[in-house]
């Protein structure tokens, strides 16, 4: 679930994003029951629309048209 903030955090356009991932990979039951690293439970495919959020993030950063458009991401 997004958070949404009064004052965006500090550390570039998609720290939003990337700290939503790093929250439900970490309360994900992957990680949680089985004890595998978050790392491993991304690649299985846990938290799917943060990941893809967070990859749209990054891409629109080194897009040009981005200029105009302005960063995809919270």
């Amino acid at each position: 679930m997004p958070r949404y903030y009064e004052d965006k955090p500090e550390g570039g356009a998609c720290a939003g994003v990337k700290e939503d991932l790093g929250a439900c990979l970490l309360q994900s039951d992957c990680v949680l029951q089985e004890g595998k690293s978050p790392r491993q439970c991304l690649k299985e495919g846990y938290c799917k629309a943060l990941k893809y959020s967070f990859f749209e993030c990054k891409r629109s950063m080194l897009d040009n048209r981005s200029r105009f458009r302005g960063r995809k991401g919270y």
